[in-house]
């Protein structure tokens, strides 16, 4: 959620199922003009074509139902309005792999392929304007991994990478 807080849009909002905890916790930024609200991204408390920016950073494989997450931010989405995506995907000869990591990853319910996310975005009436790919962590090695404790960040490090998307809606 901490993005939001930085943009410079004359009204941000920012949804996050935990936004009740952040604020009994002290972890809301406090000098921000977001509204931050509790929700979920599979019914965003928002009027259709609102926004001219909608932003979803590494959160998309947190949900319980992406596609329609993505249906509702082109919903919220403007006539020309501009969706910015930022998730982490299987790398293609990997992609055996998901139906195991979905059941063990369970901070990361689904692992989608880089096509898999196109096709959300398109199935939500958005045209992708422009993608890339880019390695996790390229320094990241086993015996680095295997040393700070954390064998399934270098796991992740080798099977996917970063997937950065910038769809329009018509």
């Amino acid at each position: 959620m901490g993005l939001v807080h930085f943009l410079r849009q004359p009204e941000l909002y920012g949804v996050d199922p935990l936004m009740t905890s952040y604020r009994e916790n002290g972890l809301v930024y406090p000098v921000s003009a977001a509204r931050c609200t509790d929700g979920f991204g599979e019914a965003l408390p928002m009027a259709d074509n609102r926004f001219t920016i909608a932003v979803s950073l590494n959160a998309l494989d947190h949900t319980l139902d992406p596609a329609q997450c993505v249906r509702e931010m082109s919903r919220v989405l403007a006539p020309g309005g501009r969706l910015y995506l930022w998730v982490n995907v299987v790398r293609p000869v990997y992609a055996w792999l998901r139906g195991p990591a979905n059941l063990v990853d369970l901070e990361h319910p689904h692992h989608f392929t880089a096509r898999e996310v196109w096709s959300m975005i398109e199935e939500a009436g958005l045209r992708l304007a422009r993608a890339e790919t880019r390695i996790i962590d390229e320094r990241l090695t086993l015996r680095r991994a295997l040393a700070a404790g954390r064998p399934k960040l270098y796991l992740a490090n080798v099977t996917m990478v970063t997937w950065f998307g910038q769809a329009v809606k018509p």
